[in-house]
């Protein structure tokens, strides 16, 4: 059999449309979630949990599509969780989080900087 190479999946932005659309549907599910956690769970935070449970699978989603704003996500999902663990009694995992909330910057500005490259490569090139 003859493998065929899948062109490489290169990174992209989502429209401004989009990002609005994801955002607000990741409120409203965090409301069903939250509520849930709160039903189920002892957290003293369980919207803030949902909220950034949510912001989390976006962001994985996202990442495997090469998005951009992946990496905005989760530094708002990182975000909400150092606020988290600084109201709760999980102070030991502040630490990671802002060390999440670090990479997830540097990760931001190196696929931010392959797009800009990208887009300038293709305005350059001949049609």
């Amino acid at each position: 059999k003859k493998q065929v190479k899948k062109p490489m999946l290169k990174v992209s932005r989502l429209s401004g449309y989009d990002f609005v659309c994801i955002f607000l549907s990741s409120i409203l599910l965090s409301f069903g979630v939250g509520y849930l956690y709160s039903v189920y769970t002892t957290g003293k935070l369980p919207y803030l949990d949902a909220f950034h449970a949510v912001l989390i699978l976006v962001t994985y989603v996202l990442l495997a599509r090469k998005k951009v704003e992946a990496w905005l996500f989760s530094i708002c999902a990182n975000l909400i969780y150092v606020f988290v663990c600084l109201q709760t009694t999980l102070g030991e995992l502040f630490l990671k989080y802002m060390l999440y909330i670090i990479l997830s910057c540097y990760g931001y500005y190196k696929w931010r900087n392959e797009y800009l490259t990208i887009e300038n490569q293709s305005e350059i090139a001949p049609k």
